[in-house]
């Protein structure tokens, strides 16, 4: 059954048990969509979600390796962040909409869908429920329209040929409604003034 954790507490609570930070997992969605406005009309036509998906592996290297608990990873063409210990995986995604709850977030081009698929469905198990030899991805999902972005952190349990999304194990939602012209919802945290360094679809199978 599929989980979404919407409530502040919750999600932090989460997240903790990744060694994750909610207010750097928003900073990633924010440095990823400003990257993506830098985009102009004399640019390739794919110029604007290349930006953001470029900028977005970057941050989320720039904020979490700390060549410790996170490091960086680039296997099969699909760049990630790993926690070892943890068996975790981390992979940015360019979304049509995410933090919606009636909507499973998809993404916006089907870059990679066989190699991305066999990352994910290969176990996708519950991170604390048994023993897994393979591990988890997770993906920070990112949307953006008129300059409102919103980004979740779910887990795909199944990515089609076609490179997208059939199922969710667990949706949690970072950042919801934020507008780009008004004020960082991490401005002022020490948090997000560390330093900072596609597209993915998942599906699984079962």
């Amino acid at each position: 059954m599929l989980k979404i954790l919407k409530v502040e507490h919750e999600v932090k609570n989460r997240l903790a048990l990744f060694d994750l930070k909610k207010e750097l997992l928003a900073e990633v969605a924010i440095r990823a969509i400003s990257q993506k406005r830098n985009a102009v009309s004399n640019h390739p036509v794919n110029a604007a979600g290349t930006f953001a998906y470029h900028e977005g592996v970057r941050s989320m290297r720039d904020l979490f390796v700390d060549g410790a608990t996170w490091t960086k990873l680039v296997e099969n063409g699909i760049e990630y962040i790993e926690n070892s210990d943890k068996k975790l995986r981390v992979i940015y995604q360019n979304v049509d909409y995410a933090c919606n709850s009636s909507h499973d977030p998809q993404p916006l081009t089907k870059r990679g869908g066989s190699a991305k698929s066999k990352a994910i469905s290969s176990n996708q198990v519950d991170l604390f429920g048994r023993e897994s030899t393979n591990p988890n991805v997770w993906v920070i999902c990112v949307s953006e329209k008129d300059g409102v972005v919103n980004a979740e952190l779910s887990k795909p349990t199944q990515i089609l040929e076609n490179g997208e999304f059939s199922q969710f194990k667990e949706r949690i939602f970072i950042l919801e409604k934020h507008d780009m012209n008004g004020p960082s919802p991490t401005k002022g945290s020490s948090d997000s003034e560390s330093t900072y360094d596609d597209d993915v679809k998942i599906s699984f199978k079962g």
